[in-house]
C-alpha cells in the first residue's frame, strides 16, 4: 500500500458540489460542481507543482533573496525557488497540517509554524474548508502563539478553471484601478495605474 505525496484526502460535499483537501498544505486538490471542475486540479498520486490549489503561509509571493528586516533584525530565510533566488510562497506548503474536525460539508485543518532560520517565532495557522448554498468557502484564522512578533501575509493558489486546455484561452476582466507589475524574477516592482 501507497500513500499520495500529499498524504490523507479529505472529501467534503454538499449538493452538487465536491472538493478534495489534502492534509499536506491543507491544499484543496478538486472542487467541481455538477462534476464540472472549478478548479485546475491534479491527481492523488500527483506531486503539487506551481503552488497548485496551496495555502501560501505565512508569506504569499516572494522574498528576494530570501532577506527581509523585522523588527529591527535581519532575517535570511531559505531560497525555496533557487533557479529565481526567492524565497517562495511562505513555510505552510509542504508540511503536514493536522486534522482537527471532518464533516460532511467541512473540514478544519491547523498547522503550526516553529521558529528557524529566518522565521523567529511560532505561529498557528486555522483553515476551514467549507461547501453550502454559496460554493466553497476557505477561511483561515492565525494566530502568534509564541512571545516573539513575526510579520504574517496570506494567499492562495486555488488555479480557477472554466474547461480551458491553456491559461491563454482565457480573457479575464478585472474591475481595477492599478496592478502589481513584477520583475523577471516574478518579484512585486512597482504598482501601474
Amino acid at each position: 500500500m501507497s500513500i499520495s505525496p500529499t498524504g490523507e484526502q479529505y472529501v467534503i460535499s454538499s449538493g452538487a458540489q465536491r472538493a478534495v483537501i489534502t492534509e499536506v498544505g491543507a491544499t484543496l486538490r478538486r472542487y467541481s460542481v455538477d462534476g464540472r471542475d472549478l478548479v485546475h486540479g491534479f491527481g492523488v498520486n500527483e506531486v503539487v507543482k506551481g503552488g497548485r490549489g496551496q495555502n501560501l503561509i505565512p508569506w504569499p509571493n516572494r522574498i528576494r533573496d530570501g532577506h527581509y528586516v523585522f523588527e529591527g533584525q535581519e532575517q535570511q530565510l531559505a531560497l525555496s525557488e533557487p533557479s529565481r533566488h526567492n524565497a517562495s510562497h511562505g513555510l505552510a506548503r509542504h508540511v503536514p497540517w493536522v486534522l482537527v474536525e471532518h464533516q460532511a460539508d467541512r473540514v478544519v485543518n491547523r498547522v503550526r509554524i516553529y521558529p528557524q532560520s529566518g522565521w523567529p517565532g511560532t505561529l498557528e495557522a486555522v483553515l476551514t474548508y467549507r461547501v453550502g448554498d454559496d460554493g466553497l468557502t476557505a477561511t483561515v484564522m492565525a494566530t502568534n502563539i509564541g512571545g516573539t512578533a513575526v510579520p504574517f501575509g496570506y494567499a492562495a493558489h486555488p488555479y480557477l478553471t472554466v474547461g480551458e486546455a491553456t491559461v491563454d484561452e482565457v480573457d479575464l476582466e478585472v474591475p481595477a484601478s492599478s496592478y502589481l507589475r513584477v520583475d523577471e524574477r516574478l518579484l512585486p516592482v512597482s504598482p501601474v495605474a
